[in-house]
């Protein structure tokens, strides 16, 4: 069993990148670190793969960017300042992999107390579209072209879309409750504001109309 583990990160959060490599590190589980990014150009121990955009940030394009480079079957999506508690690689390598499995990750207070789980079995459970920390048959990315870029330029709403369009895609999916990780404190956009109502119309209207498979994703029609 062998994992792709996407990460889109900038260079802000480079030594947050540097601790969750170290911990995947530690574990004996083949697998291979792909870095979106715009502004890193190298980080030992991954593939750092540049891209070019210079809207408002949405991570949609960087994570099909991720995808398109894996070159294993399964696709771990996580965040640079997501580290795990545990040996995620070998906890997931038992499961199926046809399935997927959303980790429960817990969110750290500026004081480096826990203050609350992001995503569990019965918070955020009803899509797929946490990612965390999660893994997915890169079939599954493929069936709904990956995240849909008409998000780009807006915030947030590019994991919820992507979550429900899984949904509607048929593919099974789990909340594993004891493959864990903490988010570590950082600096956050507020959810608010234009860009952020531009995102949530496009979320309702593709809700509205069904859609399962984006038009310009993974890949462009």
């Amino acid at each position: 069993m062998s994992f792709s583990i996407v990460i889109p990160c900038e260079s802000s959060r480079a030594g947050m990148l540097e601790l969750t490599i170290a911990t995947y590190a530690k574990s004996s589980v083949p697998h291979e670190i792909l870095i979106p990014s715009r502004t890193l150009t190298e980080c030992a121990g991954t593939t750092v793969l540049p891209y070019e955009y210079d809207g408002v940030f949405n991570p949609a394009m960087a994570l099909n960017h991720g995808v398109r480079h894996a070159k294993y079957g399964t696709v771990i999506i996580t965040c640079a300042e997501v580290t795990p508690t545990c040996d995620v690689l070998a906890r997931l390598s038992e499961l199926d992999q046809k399935t997927i499995h959303v980790c429960q990750v817990f969110d750290q207070a500026e004081d480096g107390t826990v203050i609350a789980s992001l995503v569990n079995t019965g918070y955020r459970s009803d899509h797929p579209g946490m990612y965390f920390l999660a893994s997915y048959p890169k079939s599954a990315l493929v069936a709904v072209n990956g995240w849909d870029l008409a998000f780009m330029g807006g915030h947030a709403w590019e994991d919820i879309d992507f979550g429900h369009r899984m949904v509607r895609s048929g593919a099974p999916f789990d909340v594993v409750a004891d493959i864990t990780a903490v988010h570590r404190w950082h600096q956050r956009v507020p959810c608010a504001g234009s860009a952020y109502k531009r995102n949530q119309r496009i979320f309702l209207a593709n809700n509205r109309n069904g859609l399962v498979k984006c038009k310009n994703g993974l890949n462009h029609e």
